[in-house]
């Protein structure tokens, strides 16, 4: 077997090199969005991310970034560089997988050579499996940034491919060594991610099929039983149960001995791995049987195992094992002990790097979160306690009542829509006793204490408890699916009813005359629905300290039917079976979708398969098309190619007892589930992810891998056979059986060739900065010393990063509210960053401490109007056990500001009455009665920093990133003033100008960062859907800045503006118009649509900006480029309507609101470039003057969008206009409606200047193929 094995590593090593070579080449240079710039700050110095945290992920990055020379700014190629390493290590570990596997179902164990051709096909197999895998779509998107997913498929092929090898070697003496090894990889894989668990139960199947020569289906069973038994024994009792025995250290030597915090713990970790050490002794030597069994007990006991539930449940584990070793084990089963307390002492060792999270997080690092510095927070941490729970096996599944008001005189009324249809709302699913409260069996929760002194010791307190809600048991179900009861989260019934194409019973019965009724009434009498209600449970929502009911209410409970086709129609197709399609038939695009025919589908590039399913392919849009680079084909070739390989597997008879095949074939099998379908399982997702998913699944997807290598084998095979019996009985020549083998290992290679001149240009990060750049404008719009609001991953994190490792605006605080909500974050915040100061506010860490102010009511007993300093320690300082939580009874307040500081700050003498902005400047105010009737500590603490700052003498300017929902600003959007990425708090209510519309265009000028998209090189540059959103929202910000200049378009130009033009050689600007003009023009070069197509009409508002500026100077080439903007817009505008056109009603109503909204996107095209035309022409033409001046100013948007489609797509004549507007053709226009009114101006045009209204419309008919009836029924 030499010849066999220098072969295998030599091929498998150039799987390797080319998987390294092409992730190397098409690594992101800098961080990617969402957690990459978390990850790549953790690594680059050790700080702590977000639950359940990766200490051993952060080791391997901090040592790639020590190993590329120690410079932090090169972590993020430093960071993501080690993960295109460790995938091209997958890449040859799968190699090497599949080759053992191929081998092993042609070639005898006994065999001591392999045949040339077998060698062939084993190694064609091995390559074409591994190269697909390479080059497929989720495995090479972990590839090549810096994130843990590839480092945990780095380990599950570690892991698959050493049970493989242990397979080999199982009867040599020390093959246990295997087992063990595997046993560590484990514990370092927790400490990277949780999916490397999945694969026990192949591994279980692999020791069975091995080492029972006499295998069947019920051992199989048994086997597969029992490996998910260790897998829950692991997760639900190891991996907490060394937290758990280690907080019982903990609080007995620091609460009762006195010792300081996590000494404990170390106390805990020493007498561990002594009490395992001495189990290792005592089965090594066998000399003492009761060494071994103490050892042994002990040795379980304290690794936590037994602790899964309860603690009695412990007692009682503990219990039966000790009776198992004492009493009923006359003989020690020392080689199974031996593994066992082995593996767990190595699972600790690498579990211990959790370690390395107590120690950064005692340090206090920058990033920090959750603040894990004690064993108690860090359960927390590792549990994920703040992502909540969700019910697997049985739980509350959503129910409807209807919304129903009384009328104060008993009558009760049912609210309804519009439509006159009955209103719904979504019962909470909570128990109630008789008083409304919710039942909660809470539990005490340990915690540090919080200090009143640096004197005061060290010790744990029960100061908050853990909430444990009893559940309404009428509205549980088995398998629950859809148990999203939060009304903050409708939208996920509203998934949940359109996944199971479930819709509430009994409101489509209600006649619709009676509806039209309810309708204009605004509400419905409940005794003239009830007799309509017939599909209505009793459910029991309220009950006694008996368990006696005291109040029910009738609501509609979707059935288990329901619940099944939303897991089948979302959870499996879209949510797991769309992603495997992506990587083994191909992908639509790689816009985000939800169910829409248009986006992020699985297509085949089949014409007759992809068209029954979607509507006609040849038809859909170049950017949801072939004009989207993450439009991939692969005709299916991965797919068939892994289905013959995986049949072939269970079907061949081979091995000693001809069962070798379809042993192979569970094994892999099983890798398959639990790393797929079984995630899928656990995750339980709601509607509506945020993001795709793909990830998560990358493990099954690599089972399938070994499938597609297999089919190469499988094919030589039947094609060798099919020959033989074609030869009837003759012997089948070499040559034939060597072309079998030339035709199997062409497929193999060409599926992977195949595969990669599609996934190439969508996968090739290089060039790219956008996270970094994009981070850095957020923070370079700001003045120094500023606290910015953040509230997402993906304005939040780049900023880190941008700080962290790149070095840029040390000085400014970036707050993310979300993590506002936790005292831990409060606490950080008053410590300072770097150059950034801590932030002060009047709350101390007593107020927030132990969550006193995760909730505080808003209970108005007075609108006279105080200080918002005031008003929060009246808030800081009630009493609590009033109503169950502190309170604010003066909600109407003001911002105090240093009046002069405020003046000198923004240029501006309030007492000045000439100055526009001096008449809108006060104190900024805010009623926070209109925000709810209660306020979470976000809202509280952030209301706090910008009363403190703004009180300050404006030291600390505060602003909200742009991407910062409204409902996050407190009330204060009057007082909002752009700089760029971000809005800073002013004291200018509602101003006609933007006291900042200067600073930023000056940011945007001098400041801005591109990513890479204004590079000579950029047009092969790709950005996926999340970069073209950034794009989109900094156009946004651009153009926000635009109309503030255009605000006042006549006032000079600043002079930063005129100083920059001079310095690049450019026309000075002489007004604000002239700069407004300026940052279109810079909006238009640097953010190319090229290569991120407008969003929202963006392109239709910039042509309309150019056109009134044109209009009001006159200058060609403002005109020119408005049409050249809309130029490029009809054609995809178009396209967009031919496409709609086409579809059945169901798809069409189907498509999403953004680009249904879209589809009135070309009716404005052709409406403004038909109002140019006109325009020019009437200019040209004496004597239509007065006309001219009527319709040359650009119609406002809401008119434009419903007279552009009248006139230009239904094809309105002026008496229609007139009998639309309900006045007589012989009125004056002035009679008519606004729209009318227009309309017919716009007609009246267009005979005086003689351009027909409709050519330009027929033109596009002929064009583009559009009807332009199907045309006007889409509008």
């Amino acid at each position: 077997m030499k010849r066999y094995n220098i072969v295998n590593n030599t091929l498998g090593w150039l799987c390797f090199l080319i998987a390294a070579v092409t992730y190397l080449l098409t690594i992101e240079p800098t961080a990617s969005f969402w957690d990459c710039p978390e990850f790549i700050s953790q690594g680059a110095k050790l700080e702590v991310g977000h639950p359940p945290g990766n200490p051993i992920f952060m080791l391997a990055a901090r040592f790639f970034v020590t190993l590329f020379g120690g410079d932090i700014t090169n972590a993020a190629v430093a960071v993501n560089s080690m993960s295109a390493l460790l995938s091209a290590a997958t890449i040859l570990l799968l190699f090497w997988t599949i080759t053992h596997l191929v081998r092993r179902l042609i070639v005898r164990d006994d065999a001591t050579e392999v045949s040339l051709r077998k060698l062939v096909v084993i190694m064609g197999s091995g390559l074409c499996g591994a190269l697909a895998y390479t080059w497929s779509d989720t495995f090479w998107y972990s590839a090549v940034e810096g994130e843990v997913y590839a480092f945990s498929s780095f380990c599950t092929a570690l892991v698959f491919w050493l049970i493989l090898k242990w397979e080999n070697r199982a009867d040599e003496p020390h093959s246990d060594r295997y087992l063990v090894l595997i046993a560590y990889v484990i514990g370092v894989s927790i400490a990277v991610h949780l999916l490397n668990l999945l694969c026990i139960p192949a591994i279980g199947l692999v020791f069975y099929y091995r080492k029972w020569r006499s295998v069947s289906a019920k051992g199989s069973l048994v086997a597969l039983g029992l490996s998910c038994v260790l897998v829950g024994a692991i997760l639900y009792g190891l991996v907490p149960g060394f937290m758990k025995v280690a907080q019982s250290f903990e609080l007995f030597f620091v609460n009762t001995i006195g010792l300081g915090y996590n000494m404990g713990v170390l106390i805990y970790a020493i007498v561990l791995v002594g009490v395992l050490c001495w189990s290792a002794s005592a089965l090594y030597k066998q000399t003492s049987p009761g060494a071994i069994r103490w050892s042994c007990l002990l040795g379980l006991t304290l690794s936590g195992l037994p602790f899964i539930g309860p603690w009695w449940a412990a007692a009682i584990i503990i219990a039966a094992l000790a009776c198992w070793l004492f009493i009923f084990c006359s003989k020690l089963p020392v080689r199974v002990l031996n593994v066992a307390m082995l593996s767990v002492l190595v699972i600790f060792v690498g579990y211990s790097s959790y370690a390395l999270l107590l120690i950064r997080a005692s340090a206090n690092t920058p990033m920090n979160q959750n603040a894990p510095d004690n064993v108690f927070a860090l359960a927390s941490y590792m549990s994920r306690e703040q992502y909540g729970d969700r019910p697997l096996f049985y739980g509350v599944a959503f129910a409807e009542e209807l919304e129903t008001v009384d009328d104060g005189q008993g009558n009760l009324f049912v609210r309804v829509d519009q439509n006159g249809r009955p209103v719904t709302r979504v019962l909470d699913g909570y128990l109630r006793d008789e008083n409304g409260g919710a039942y909660n069996d809470s539990e005490p929760v340990w915690s540090k204490v919080a200090k009143t002194s640096a004197t005061q010791p060290d010790e744990y307190v029960q100061e908050t408890d853990k909430p444990s809600y009893r559940t309404v048991p009428d509205m549980k179900m088995l398998f629950t699916r859809i148990y999203s009861t939060d009304e903050q989260n409708a939208r996920h019934v509203s998934g949940y009813k359109g996944w199971a194409e479930y819709a509430t019973p009994d409101l489509a019965d209600i006649p619709q005359e009676l509806r039209a009724r309810w309708a204009s009434d605004g509400y419905a009498p409940l005794y003239e629905v009830a007799p309509y209600l017939t599909h209505q449970s009793t459910i029991t929502t309220a009950v006694d300290a008996a368990g006696n009911p005291v109040m029910q209410t009738t609501a509609w409970k979707p059935g288990f039917g329901v619940n099944l086709r939303y897991f089948v129609n979302y959870q499996l197709n879209h949510m797991y079976w769309r992603y495997f399609m992506w990587n083994f038939a191909g992908r639509q695009n790689d816009i985000q979708g939800n169910g829409e025919p248009q986006l992020g589908n699985w297509i085949s590039g089949i014409p007759f398969i992809d068209n029954m399913r979607l509507g006609d392919q040849s038809l859909l849009p170049d950017e949801f098309g072939k004009g989207n680079k993450g439009h991939n084909v692969f005709y299916m070739l991965p797919l068939l190619l892994g289905l013959i390989g995986l049949l072939w597997q269970a079907l061949r008879s081979f091995g000693p007892d001809g069962k070798r095949g379809i042993e192979q074939f569970w094994v892999v099998f099983f890798l398959f589930f639990m790393t797929g379908i079984a995630i899928v399982l656990y995750l339980n997702q709601t509607p509506g992810q945020p993001r795709e998913r793909d990830y998560a699944f990358a493990g099954s997807f690599y089972a399938y891998a070994i499938w597609i290598g297999i089919g190469v084998a499988a094919i030589a095979y039947l094609l060798r056979d099919a020959l033989a019996k074609l030869s009837k009985g003759r012997e089948t020549s070499s040559g034939a059986k060597w072309a079998t083998v030339a035709v199997a290992v062409a497929i193999g290679v060409a599926v992977p060739l195949q595969m990669v001149s599609q996934t190439w240009d969508d996968h090739d990060r290089s060039g790219r900065y956008t996270a970094r750049d994009f981070g850095m404008n957020y923070l370079n719009s700001l003045d120094e010393n500023a606290i910015i609001f953040t509230n997402g991953d993906n304005d939040t994190f780049p900023l880190w990063y941008a700080q962290e490792v790149e070095g840029v605006r040390r000085d400014v605080r970036v707050v993310n509210l979300s993590y506002l909500t936790t005292d831990w974050y409060a606490n950080q915040l008053r410590h300072p960053s770097y150059e950034g100061r801590a932030i002060e506010t009047y709350a101390t860490p007593s107020d927030y401490a132990y969550d006193r102010l995760a909730y505080s009511f808003v209970i108005p007993r007075s609108d006279s109007l105080v200080t918002a300093s005031e008003a929060l320690r009246s808030l800081y300082a009630s009493d609590a056990s009033t109503f169950g939580a502190h309170y604010l009874t003066t909600p109407n307040l003001y911002l105090e500001i240093d009046t002069a500081a405020a003046a000198a700050r923004y240029g501006v003498n309030p007492a000045d009455t000439t100055s526009v902005l001096a008449r809108y400047f006060e104190a900024p105010r805010t009623n926070l009665r209109n925000l709810g009737s209660g306020m979470t500590l976000s809202r509280t603490l952030s209301l706090d920093m910008i009363a403190r700052s703004l009180a300050n003498g404006w030291e600390r300017p505060v602003y909200f990133a742009t991407t910062v929902p409204s409902s996050y600003y407190l009330g204060l959007r009057p007082y909002l003033s752009a700089t760029g990425m971000a809005y800073e708090v002013t004291p200018f209510r509602d101003a006609p100008v933007n006291v900042n519309a200067a600073k930023a265009y000056e940011n945007a000028f001098s400041r801005f960062r591109w990513g890479g998209l204004d590079a000579p090189d950029a047009d092969g540059l790709y950005l996926d859907e999340t970069v073209r959103r950034m794009v989109a929202s900094t156009r946004s910000g651009l153009y926000s800045t635009v109309e503030d200049l255009l605000a006042d378009p006549d006032a000079p130009a600043s002079d930063f503006a005129v100083k920059h033009a001079a310095a690049q050689g450019a026309p000075a600007p002489a007004t604000q118009r002239d700069m407004a003009r300026n940052l279109l023009d810079l909006m238009v070069e640097k953010l190319p649509a090229s290569l991120s197509p407008w969003d929202g009409m963006m392109d239709v508002y910039v042509a309309a900006k150019y056109y009134d500026m044109w209009l009001d100077t006159g200058r060609e080439d403002d005109l020119a480029k408005a049409e050249a903007l809309l130029d490029a817009a009809e054609p995809r505008y178009a396209q967009l309507v031919r496409w709609a056109s086409s579809l059945s009603p169901s798809r069409l109503a189907n498509i999403g609101r953004n680009d249904d909204y879209a589809l009135q996107y070309l009716g404005m095209v052709v409406g403004m470039k038909n109002q140019i035309e006109v325009v020019r022409k009437l200019a040209a033409t004496p004597g239509n003057e007065e006309l001219l001046a009527t319709v040359r100013e650009r119609l406002p948007i809401e008119y434009a969008l419903r007279v552009f489609p009248l006139l230009y797509v239904d094809g309105y004549s002026q008496d229609d206009l007139y009998k639309a507007g309900g006045v007589e053709p012989g009125a004056g226009a002035d009679a008519l409606p606004p729209v009318a009114f227009e309309g017919v101006m716009l007609l009246r045009a267009h005979d005086a200047a003689g351009i027909d209204p409709l050519q330009r419309t027929r033109d596009l008919e002929q064009q583009y193929g559009i009807d332009r009836v199907a045309w006007g029924r889409l509008l």
